[in-house]
């Protein structure tokens, strides 16, 4: 087989934003082997945003809590991959169930860590750690990727904003259209239990001075599940922000935020998802060093994360540190200031008239 008809499946089940760091790994394999084929395995939740990828060739899904649950599921997924025929897969996440799938589909040459337990079920072994590092998640990818393709020299999301997923986020907003000169900021309060969380009622004050002292208009982010938060922020704001928790799909998401100006947000796959499709974003990121930004903040706007003024630490102690909670520590004021810098910047008029 030619170099230029290798097929590679690169592996990243786990949530949103993980996968949207990945997804320039298969542009450099494209970019590294003109002609080759890229298939991606990723999970059902995910799965929809990477539809009609320009770099994915091939999608398939990991369905751990359905269709792939149990040893029969999993020889059901070993089958499906094996369908792909790829010669090559990389393993961007490792866990023993993917790597024993990868090894069981007979795929010749398996990228992985070398430090698991069961490294031994890849052929080329990285020396990549991930615990504890100072690097950002997609530095990372892309060191993993190193025995197959160089880094290439400009990293590309290219998320596919879906024609129908548009058309349905400017329906939603034209309410909101009735003076086109005001700025559309969207605030994601919630993080999925992935980091702690900036307080609802310092998301509420923000909600509120966007309103007043920049004559914003503001959409309500969240999950189905987040709605409840959601719903507190929305009670403890003076004003009326416009809502959208659990009311979109993840193809909407990513158009509503492509046509946002900017997003305020925890660490979350929203976040990413924001920076993927080039909108402006402020990050609220808690000192836990596995939260850290280094590692999981905005890539490549490290001025756009704000944290609360602390040592870091391994894990939160709740009401017995003596900073709790310490991401109240990062106030209100001072969240507005950032955003109406970044409002009030070239990059954002640039971006909305390209």
């Amino acid at each position: 087989m030619s170099e230029g008809k290798r097929k590679f499946l690169v592996v990243r089940t786990d949530r949103l934003g993980d996968l949207i760091l990945s997804l320039p790994v298969t542009t450099a394999l494209k970019q590294a082997y003109p002609g080759c084929a890229v298939g991606l395995l990723t999970s059902p939740h995910t799965a929809p945003l990477v539809e009609r990828h320009p770099d994915v060739d091939l999608l398939l899904v990991d369905d751990a809590a359905g269709s792939h649950r149990g040893i029969r599921g999993w020889l059901k997924l070993v089958a499906q991959i094996r369908a792909g025929q790829f010669d090559t897969a990389v393993l961007l996440h490792p866990s023993l169930r993917l790597s024993l799938a990868l090894a069981a589909a007979r795929i010749p040459e398996r990228v992985g860590t070398a430090y698991r337990a069961y490294s031994l079920l890849f052929t080329t072994r990285v020396r990549v750690h991930r615990r504890g590092v100072a690097h950002h998640e997609l530095d990372l990818n892309f060191d993993l990727l190193a025995p197959l393709a160089p880094r290439p020299p400009r990293v590309e999301f290219k998320i596919p904003i879906d024609t129908e997923a548009r058309a349905r986020v400017q329906q939603l907003l034209a309410p909101l259209r009735t003076r086109t000169e005001r700025k559309l900021v969207v605030v994601h309060p919630g993080s999925g239990g992935s980091a702690r969380d900036w307080p609802v009622d310092r998301f509420a004050g923000l909600v509120d001075a966007l309103h007043r002292r920049l004559d914003a208009e503001v959409i309500i982010t969240g999950s189905a599940q987040e709605s409840p938060l959601v719903s507190r922020l929305c009670q403890l704001c003076q004003t009326k922000p416009f809502r959208l928790d659990g009311g979109t799909t993840l193809k909407e998401l990513a158009a509503l935020l492509a046509e946002a100006d900017l997003l305020v947000s925890n660490s979350t796959g929203p976040l990413h998802l924001a920076v993927a499709v080039g909108t402006e974003v402020v990050g609220l990121y808690c000192p836990i060093r596995a939260c850290a930004p280094e590692r999981w903040g905005p890539y490549g706007r490290p001025q756009s994360v704000l944290t609360p003024r602390v040592d870091a630490c391994d894990r939160c102690t709740g009401r017995r540190c003596p900073h709790w909670d310490c991401m109240a520590m990062i106030s209100v004021e001072e969240v507005f200031a950032a955003v109406a810098r970044k409002l009030g910047g070239p990059h954002c008029r640039e971006r909305k008239n390209a």
